[in-house]
């Protein structure tokens, strides 16, 4: 049963709930070391386990999914990477933003929503990456806006540590501004393109019949003298 037919047998005046999912530990591995690793553990950077999660998802009509992601190898434990590169633990993870368009493609109606953090990107190429997911998954994107807060991840976009808390806030702000014009720009681009396909169209569709009528209305050519000896010819 499609998600619209569920939505359409609910009686009227009962409230609808949202069900999502929050993809803990990201576009990364999924306990390797253990029983239940959910996919060939040489082959967990392909998305054939996250595909196959979103399908059934899908199914379940479920409202969209967040990619959760980070982009440091964390050293909380004992001040060091070791445990964590050992035991695959919330590391390595891949770019989660590489995986929406493989989910979108495997899905119909599930919202796709990468985690990207606003210490990452500059403002336009994040407005970028998001509008252009925005239109291969055919208005399914989400973005899970975050800001960072682990200095290992600030070094290795170049910094010495991230910016403090209300700092880190108030560029998440800007870079809200910042998506929301690009998106509507985008939006309105796309509406005039659709507007003048719309009116050639049907420019087209008023022509054809006057050029239908015009056509029944000429007299025709009747037989050339070289056409009826063509003809007796062919009949010899």
């Amino acid at each position: 049963m499609t998600s619209k037919a569920i939505v359409e047998s609910v009686p009227m005046g009962k409230r609808h709930f949202h069900l999502a999912w929050f993809l803990s530990q990201g576009y990364g591995p999924k306990t390797w070391r253990s029983d239940w690793p959910g996919s060939d553990v040489s082959r967990w950077m392909m998305p054939d386990l996250f595909v196959d999660l979103a399908r059934a998802m899908d199914r379940a009509c479920f409202d969209y999914v967040i990619i959760e992601d980070s982009s440091n190898v964390p050293y909380t434990y004992q001040g060091s990477h070791d445990t964590y590169l050992k035991y695959a633990a919330s590391t390595p993870k891949l770019d989660p933003a590489v995986l929406v368009p493989y989910l979108a493609q495997a899905t119909t109606h599930l919202g796709l929503v990468p985690t990207l953090s606003v210490s990452e990107y500059p403002p336009y190429l994040l407005a970028r990456l998001v509008n252009t997911l925005d239109h291969v998954t055919e208005g399914r994107i989400g973005w899970n806006c975050v800001t960072g807060s682990n200095d290992g991840a600030a070094q290795n976009y170049g910094h010495e540590k991230h910016r403090p808390h209300d700092e880190r806030y108030d560029v998440a702000d800007e870079f809200a501004r910042s998506m929301r014009s690009t998106t509507r720009a985008s939006i309105s681009s796309a509406a005039a393109r659709s507007t003048r396909r719309a009116r050639r169209r049907a420019a087209c569709r008023s022509a054809r019949p006057a050029a239908r009528r015009a056509a029944r209305s000429s007299p025709r050519a009747g037989p050339t003298p070289s056409s009826r000896k063509a003809a007796a010819a062919s009949r010899q």
